[in-house]
């Protein structure tokens, strides 16, 4: 069975009536032959493009220790400091308090976490150091 872009845009359009809500995230894999159907169920500034070649798009493994992957500690802490969630994505509310990102907010709900920052004012504004025990 192949997967059919259409039927997810189908999707989109039938169970999020307003386009405005909508988004993609793409790494731009057959755009040319889709591109007709994604902009009529997504708005060009809601498209969220990624090719994985630009500094930005480099990813890392979410649920494995960077110390276990990365032999030089400087690179680990510039691969921290830059992670490509943090630079994309926002800090965090739950009720178990504040996250550097929505991420380390999952995973502290998954993984029966110790919850994250008390929500004082300033509470997101830390270094890297800082966010480490999330």
């Amino acid at each position: 069975m192949q997967f059919i872009n259409y039927d997810i845009c189908n999707l989109f359009q039938e169970f999020i009536p307003d386009k405005k809500r909508r988004q993609l995230w793409t790494n731009g894999f057959k755009w040319g032959k889709h591109e007709q159907i994604i902009y009529e169920t997504f708005f060009k500034y809601n498209i969220l493009y990624n090719d994985h070649k630009s500094p930005e798009g480099v990813h890392q493994p979410l649920l494995m220790a960077a110390k276990d992957l990365v032999e030089e500690k400087e690179y680990i802490w510039e691969l921290i400091d830059k992670c490509w969630i943090q630079e994309r994505w926002s800090s965090s509310i739950t009720p178990k308090g504040g996250f550097f990102c929505e991420v380390a907010a999952a995973q502290d709900h998954l993984f029966d976490g110790p919850g994250g920052y008390s929500l004082e004012k300033g509470w997101w504004n830390k270094t890297p150091a800082d966010f480490q025990v999330q």
